[in-house]
């Protein structure tokens, strides 16, 4: 396995714009994030610190520019798809849900990997054929899209342009981009999704429990598993 450097740019943001209607709110931002910083934005209210988590947390969509993780751009990618976890200041728990539905509700979306001994070979190899397939078909489009990129980039060189044209020129160039960042993670995508269908299993009700009592016992709610959330709030502790 090949050693990760600490060093190692992990999030980048390149030349990102963000736009609300007619207001820019990030300009050219970049940024990079190496593996084992701690990162602390600062600036005043309304500097963009919340629309940039956001942007990587993919809460939002960035007007222009890349958003890379691991040098791929994702920033067409869900929120639920990137390998990110966010945390609001406000945390949410279901509050119609005991303590024990709050933990269990996230378990049952879970799922393990097989074992190698419980997938047949077939389905490897239809694996290795299907990646192959994606990969040339990944391929092909980042292509065509960069000779499109290129044309635009030079339509957008022309100073004799009048706004209506360079900004539809632009919207094209940034329709573009996504579609592109889109391509570059087609291979990925579809790689996820084969795994998650074929190399991948539920997790079990046995399995569900086991995880709920160890969660349960960690956080000292032992006995307290039926009990509504808003009985354990600090105020009814504190009452």
């Amino acid at each position: 396995m090949k050693n990760i450097e600490k060093s190692e740019i992990i999030i980048s943001l390149v030349d990102v714009d963000k736009e609300f209607g007619d207001k820019k709110v990030l300009d050219q931002i970049n940024l990079d994030i190496k593996r084992g910083d701690f990162v602390t934005l600062l600036g005043p209210s309304g500097s963009g610190k919340t629309t940039i988590l956001r942007l990587i947390g993919g809460f939002e969509w960035t007007t222009r520019g890349e958003i890379k993780f691991n040098g791929i751009d994702i920033k067409d990618v869900p929120a639920h798809k990137r390998d990110t976890a966010t945390i609001f200041q406000d945390y949410a728990l279901f509050p119609h849900l005991s303590v024990r539905g709050n933990i269990e509700f996230g378990l049952k979306l879970k799922r393990i990997k097989k074992k190698a001994e419980e997938i047949p070979d077939v389905v490897w190899k239809k694996f290795e054929h299907l990646k192959k397939k994606w990969q040339d078909k990944q391929n092909r489009k980042i292509k065509e899209l960069k000779i499109l990129q290129a044309h635009l980039e030079k339509l957008l060189e022309n100073p004799q342009l009048d706004i209506k044209k360079r900004k539809k020129l632009q919207d094209k160039l940034d329709d573009s981009d996504f579609r592109y960042s889109n391509w570059e993670n087609y291979l990925t995508s579809k790689s996820e999704s084969f795994k998650k269908k074929y190399l991948t299993r539920r997790i079990t009700k046995q399995e569900i429990n086991k995880e709920i009592t160890d969660i349960i016992d960690l956080v000292g709610l032992t006995g307290n598993e039926n009990r509504a959330i808003s009985e354990l709030s600090g105020e009814w502790n504190n009452g």
